[in-house]
């Protein structure tokens, strides 16, 4: 719906249409994540989430990448088709991903446990490190700023 208005994702400044379609995400998210049952059921079915998240990106390139459907349909129609499978494939591949955190992510590991007391130092060292950088890189004579 957006996307025509601010086509292309490699729109930094004004992509009205990533920042509503991952505003989406993040709020349906949050149901996900507050209710135990919806969650139990990713995880019992992630794999067949899994396996319709490659089906319908097979499915997505095969058909949309070299412009040829199974049945002729006018380019309106295509796009709204192809949009609408590009909406499901997100969705799949996010739910197969929850699915598969819980499992991997949701045991008591050492490795888990390091990476845990480790990532705050990362973070602030990363955020350091790059302000610094970014300091003498504007000075640049590069005609961009």
């Amino acid at each position: 719906m957006l996307r025509p208005h601010w086509a292309g994702f490699q729109n930094v400044v004004d992509d009205w249409a990533n920042l509503y379609l991952y505003l989406v995400i993040f709020i349906y998210g949050y149901p996900v994540f507050a209710s135990d049952e919806l969650l139990t059921s990713i995880e019992r079915n992630r794999w067949f989430h899994l396996a319709l998240g490659v089906g319908i990106t097979v499915f997505l390139i095969l058909c949309f990448a070299s412009n040829v459907l199974p049945m002729p349909l006018s380019a309106g129609v295509q796009e709204a088709v192809g949009n609408f499978f590009r909406g499901v494939n997100v969705g799949l591949w996010l739910v197969a991903f929850v699915g598969f955190r819980a499992v991997l992510f949701n045991r008591p590991s050492r490795i888990l446990t390091y990476a845990n007391e480790a990532v705050n130092s990362f973070y602030v060292l990363h955020q350091t490190v790059t302000i610094a950088l970014v300091f003498f890189v504007v000075k640049w004579p590069t005609g961009i700023f």
